[in-house]
């Protein structure tokens, strides 16, 4: 189990309540690279302990931890620290190199699939194909600094690019598709559904089957007003968080819906 806090860093004369300085000094720890995700912490009463104070501060420094997403408690195991959540801003048009990149971190993609297949009845619904069309299957394992962060499966019209090959795909797929069609992504159109992991996207994605996740299904068009992709991506809810801010003016109102389907 990792060590957490010495004596000496708790100033126990201090007007600064001692759970909050407990709490601090953790944290300054998992942000510094001290305590890494998914080390095991040491329990509420060794803690107590180590630092001569009741468990209802420890528990409190915990649950202040936890709420703000540094630790995860997990029944009958213990406390651990948490792999921080990548924040995707949804005002912005979504490109996951450069976001990615943005953050300090280096993105990557495995290659899971690569086809050309006749468009299914979804694909040709929602980009305008004909019955037949051609498109290119490109499915992907999305990393960040080798952490799985989606699961992505695009269709892409044969017609925007009809030479691309597997060694095109081992950067940013919007900037393939821009030099081939001399086109670059202009907005997207996305829906967001909250489901459960299957088991064959959870080897992928390095997640437990059944956990939770956003599945996001993106139409996106270019600047020559061409839809030229339709994707579905499967995001882990324990590392993808997303994040809008809704604005009301003269103009427009941005409004929130909620859809039911039966199933």
């Amino acid at each position: 189990m990792a060590c957490l806090i010495a004596p000496n860093e708790i100033d126990y004369t201090s007007s600064v309540a001692i759970y909050t300085q407990i709490a601090a000094a953790i944290r300054r720890k998992i942000e510094e690279g001290t305590l890494k995700p998914g080390d095991h912490l040491d329990t509420e009463m060794n803690i107590c302990d180590a630092l001569n104070v009741s468990r209802t501060t420890v528990r409190l420094a915990m649950n202040e931890l936890e709420q703000d997403e540094y630790l995860v408690r997990r029944r009958g195991k213990g406390t651990f620290v948490t792999r921080p959540k990548v924040k995707r801003n949804l005002n912005d048009l979504y490109n996951f190199t450069g976001e990615i990149s943005g953050l300090g971190m280096e993105p990557t993609s495995t290659l899971i699939e690569f086809s050309t297949i006749p468009a299914i009845p979804k694909v040709i619904q929602s980009l305008n194909l004909n019955e037949g069309e051609l498109v290119y299957k490109i499915k992907r394992l999305r990393l960040a600094d080798g952490t799985p962060m989606m699961l992505e499966t695009a269709y892409i019209p044969v017609k925007f690019c009809p030479n691309i090959s597997k060694s095109d795909l081992t950067d940013s797929l919007y900037a393939v598709i821009s030099q081939y069609n001399n086109a670059f992504p202009l907005e997207a159109e996305e829906t967001y559904d909250a489901i459960l992991v299957k088991e064959k996207d959870a080897k992928y994605l390095g997640c437990p089957a059944g956990s939770p996740a956003f599945k996001i299904n993106r139409i996106s068009r270019n600047t020559k007003g061409q839809l030229f992709e339709y994707a579905i991506l499967i995001a882990p809810g324990q590392i993808n968080r997303y994040h809008i801010v809704l604005r009301k003016n003269d103009s427009s109102v941005i409004r929130h819906s909620i859809e039911t389907e039966s199933t």
